[in-house]
């Protein structure tokens, strides 16, 4: 993803996090436009084949993984 903003003209600052443009924590977003074209609304969208074993399937927003680790959730999403 730093290489896709950087190509663009824009840069990534860490600031607590690593920023675009020093700015947002993210680089896939809607809105923002004065950080366009950094900031793209294109999904990075992955696949992956779920096992007879696999117990869940977490679908998360940005945010989510600085407030809750993997022992949270698997407390959690196990009861």
């Amino acid at each position: 993803e730093r290489k896709r903003v950087e190509e663009l003209g824009g840069f990534i600052k860490t600031v607590g996090v690593p920023r675009l443009n020093g700015v947002l924590a993210v680089t896939r977003s809607l809105g923002d436009f004065s950080l366009h074209p950094y900031l793209t609304s294109e999904p990075f969208v992955t696949k992956a084949n779920l096992l007879p074993q696999d117990r869940h399937l977490v679908i998360a927003t940005d945010g989510f993984w600085d407030v809750v680790d993997e022992a949270m959730l698997e407390k959690y999403s196990c009861k």
